[in-house]
C-alpha cells in the first residue's frame, strides 16, 4: 500500500517527529543536539515558519511547527534533515542514512489535541526514563511554557494560550497538566 500523500498548505500546524536510521541512537550528545538546533533555528530564519515546540532525544527529534507565506512543510522538512544528516555524516566520516525514512507530520486541527501533542512532547523524556522530571532535560522548551523561560525562536501554542488570560495561571495549569500520568485527554476532554 503507498503512502498517503501529505497534506500541505500555508498556516497548518503540524506535529513533526523524525526518527533516526534503525531507531539508532546517533545524537550522541550535546554537540549534535547543538547541531540540530542550529539548522532549526537557521531553517525558520530562511522559510519563516512558527516554531511552537522542539525535544531532541538521542533517536529521535518531535517539533511543533506552523507553516507561514509560500514554504510549506515538505521544504522546510527536507531542507532541515538534509542538511543536517550531510553536516553530521561528514563531521563523523559517515555514510549512509541518517534519518528512518520520511518523517511523520500529523496535522494540529483544534486546541485538545493541540495541547495534547504539546503535552506529549514534552513528556518524551519522561516517558523514555532519562529524566525524573520534565523540566531536566535540556533539549525542549518546556520551562519557556512551564516557568516562563526565554527563548526569542520559541511562538507559544495558541491553544497553549487559551489556558488563562494571565500568564503565571496559564504557566500552573500547563505544568499540572505535564505532571500528571495519562493523555490528559481521556475520553475527549482536556482533564488538568
Amino acid at each position: 500500500m503507498g503512502r498517503h500523500p501529505r497534506i500541505l498548505g500555508e498556516g497548518i500546524t503540524y506535529h513533526v517527529m523524525s526518527r533516526c536510521h534503525n531507531e539508532a541512537f546517533l545524537f550522541r550528545g550535546t554537540p549534535d543536539f547543538a547541531l540540530y538546533w542550529r539548522y532549526l533555528c537557521e531553517a525558520k530564519e530562511k522559510f519563516r515558519f512558527d516554531l511552537h515546540a522542539f525535544q531532541f532525544l538521542q533517536n529521535h527529534v518531535h517539533l511543533i511547527l506552523k507553516t507561514n507565506g509560500e514554504f510549506f512543510l515538505d521544504t522546510i522538512m527536507h531542507w532541515l534533515n538534509h542538511s543536517f544528516a550531510e553536516h553530521y555524516n561528514k563531521q563523523y566520516c559517515r555514510k549512509g542514512a541518517f534519518w528512518r525514512d520520511r518523517y511523520m507530520a500529523k496535522i494540529i486541527k483544534d486546541d485538545l489535541y493541540g495541547l495534547a501533542c504539546l503535552r506529549y512532547v514534552h513528556r518524551n523524556a519522561l516517558n523514555a526514563g532519562l529524566v525524573e522530571r520534565p523540566d531536566q532535560w535540556p533539549w525542549t522548551c518546556y520551562k519557556f511554557y512551564a516557568d516562563g523561560e526565554a527563548n526569542p525562536w520559541i511562538t507559544p501554542l495558541p491553544s497553549y494560550l487559551g489556558l488563562a488570560c494571565d500568564e503565571t495561571t496559564r504557566r500552573e495549569i500547563y505544568r499540572h497538566f505535564v505532571a500528571v500520568p495519562g493523555t490528559g485527554t481521556e475520553n475527549g476532554h482536556l482533564w488538568i
